[in-house]
């Protein structure tokens, strides 16, 4: 009820207000040209901070790496034992490989890490079924990779879609061979 009463009042001190205001002047507002312009800031480089850089990175490889035994177990120490034992046996595993082979491994990983999350997550799911593969068919997969190895996406990309190709290999095949090629 209070309501009602209310909103005639509003609507009195409206019209009054409208009335007395076509009296009161306002200082001019400046215009818009006469307004200094803001200084343009200079483009900032576009460098990945610290806390951008994924933990699963090849730069925190590369880190980890470099770190004496004592350093490592202390940054690995915030992680479940069971993950961090998995992380220092694959570590040291990796240190034990010849130059070229970490070299190797290290672009392999970079391309993986370049991949947006869906298709990193499709080419891990076809690593999988790839390491699992029956002798037979791993052999006739792995000459297929191997010849692929290395070559312009162009080329990559003609040999994925010639009838050769699609007649040699299972759609399933086809998928994970073309999954695989773009990390190996």
């Amino acid at each position: 009820m209070k309501l009602n009463a209310a909103i005639p009042a509003v609507v009195a001190l409206y019209l009054a207000g409208s009335a007395e205001a076509q009296h009161v002047t306002h200082p001019a507002a400046r215009p818009i040209a006469a307004r200094p312009a803001r200084p343009e800031r200079p483009p900032q480089k576009q460098e990945k901070p610290e806390a951008a850089v994924a933990p699963a990175s090849p730069e925190h490889l590369e880190k980890l790496m470099t770190l004496s035994p004592e350093q490592r177990k202390k940054a690995l120490g915030s992680l479940p034992p069971a993950r961090r034992t998995q992380i220092e046996q694959k570590l040291n595993a990796y240190a034990k490989l010849p130059p070229q082979q970490r070299a190797r491994l290290l672009d392999r990983y970079q391309r993986m890490q370049s991949l947006p999350p869906a298709k990193m997550a499709q080419v891990r799911a076809s690593l999988q079924k790839y390491a699992a593969l029956q002798p037979p068919r791993k052999g006739v997969v792995e000459k297929q990779l191997n010849l692929m190895k290395g070559l312009p996406d162009s080329d990559r990309r003609a040999i994925l879609n010639s009838e050769e190709f699609r007649s040699k290999f299972t759609p399933a095949e086809q998928q994970m061979i073309e999954d695989v090629s773009l990390v190996r």
